[in-house]
């Protein structure tokens, strides 16, 4: 019958020296009485060292990423050279008539420049096209082919 005491010791370069440690000094970590307590006063290298435990590093935390800037409207492609040659005549003529028109055409006559020019802002050639067709027939039936 005996006592068997755990203790703590260090596993650095001083366990190849002579500890001179004594129970008193040296804190207890777990203690049991037992039968089968070796009588023997011999000392040894425990059969496995346990590594030591190592705790992680303090995470850290980041902020996500920044989303992209959203991407704004498309650029809208240039109307082809002739389609804007023929738009700006038209303007032209229109701004030369506008003046000289009654009222109610002069309404008309706006509405349709603000559908060309939309149109144009827009880069459709297509619309563009159907609107400055229309605008040229409505000030041949005004004007005429002055």
């Amino acid at each position: 019958a005996g006592t068997v005491s755990v203790t703590t010791t260090s596993s650095g370069p001083a366990r190849r020296r002579r500890s001179s440690a004594s129970p008193a000094k040296t804190p207890c970590v777990a203690s049991t009485d037992t039968d089968a307590a070796s009588c023997s006063r011999q000392t040894s290298i425990a059969a496995a060292i346990d590594p030591p435990v190592v705790r992680d590093a303090p995470s850290t935390q980041s902020l996500p990423e920044p989303e992209p800037p959203l991407a704004g409207p498309p650029v809208p492609e240039p109307l082809p050279e002739d389609v804007e040659k023929t738009l700006g005549a038209l303007e032209k003529r229109a701004a030369h008539w506008r003046g000289k028109l009654h009222p109610s055409d002069r309404c008309r006559v706006d509405e349709l420049l603000k559908a060309v020019q939309s149109a144009r802002a827009d880069s459709d050639p297509e619309a563009a096209t159907a609107q400055a067709e229309e605008l040229d027939d409505l000030l041949f039936t005004i004007v005429g082919s002055e």
